[in-house]
């Protein structure tokens, strides 16, 4: 994600909750306003969500400073206005799991630690040796 060269994680949040919460235009009837809600909400809703997940998928998107967004996008994701979708609740026990684990130590930023990724190559691939014959 590239939204660091004009703007901050804060900002960014800020503007995909308020995208987010978007209204129907006025003057629709019952059926205009189903189907808009159906064709045009959810799908907005859902891509923000999308983002969202994106910026916590993605290693190099948070600074230290910037740990105390997983706060605010877990109060977010827990409010009424998002919990029906699925996304946001998948969204959410990622955030948890993460915040939780290993990935960063504290809300506060005062250290960032990834998870190592150890990889074998065929040759030096441990063997699994069976417990009775240990």
């Amino acid at each position: 994600m590239t939204y660091k060269s004009f703007t901050t994680v804060d900002e960014l949040f800020d503007l995909l909750v308020k995208r987010f919460s978007i209204q129907p235009p006025p003057n629709l009837t019952p059926q205009e306003l189903s189907e808009w809600e159906k064709l045009k909400k959810r799908l907005i809703q859902i891509r923000c969500a999308c983002c969202k997940k994106s910026m916590i998928a993605d290693e190099d998107v948070f600074d230290k400073e910037d740990m105390g967004i997983l706060d605010r996008m877990i109060d977010f994701l827990k409010s009424d206005e998002v919990c029906h979708l699925n996304a946001a609740n998948s969204l959410r026990s990622n955030i948890e799991r993460i915040v939780r684990s290993s990935f960063f130590f504290g809300h506060s930023g005062t250290q960032l630690c990834h998870r190592k990724l150890v990889t074998y190559s065929d040759q030096h691939k441990p063997t699994w040796v069976p417990r009775h014959l240990l």
